[in-house]
């Protein structure tokens, strides 16, 4: 399960080709970036919060009758690691990351 897991986030990462896009969004594409590559790296070399992180997240998308914003909201955390990356994902849900995403991408 976590092979499968970690390519996708190898994928994902594939599929940001920096050079793409335009400068002013450089700032913003490495802070996205930044997130998938450290999840993948850290599952890799089987790091517990990350591991909790993919484990759960295979667990309620295997039942498929929760949403993604929910099965953030349930995610029990065990570290400071895996709270950071929860909170950063609500508050994305929320809307409270829209200005500081604004500032990245120089608008």
């Amino acid at each position: 399960v976590l092979e499968t897991i970690n390519s996708h986030f190898k994928m994902r990462i594939k599929r940001i080709p920096k050079t793409e896009f335009p400068e002013r969004f450089s700032k913003l594409l490495e802070y996205q970036w930044k997130f998938l590559q450290e999840i993948h790296e850290a599952i890799e070399s089987n790091q517990e919060w990350a591991i909790n992180i993919a484990n759960q997240m295979y667990e309620f998308g295997k039942t498929h009758n929760i949403k993604l914003e929910e099965s953030i909201r349930k995610l029990k955390t065990i570290s400071e690691k895996d709270e950071q990356y929860k909170q950063e994902a609500l508050e994305y849900i929320a809307g409270k990351k829209f200005d500081f995403f604004e500032t990245l991408a120089n608008l």
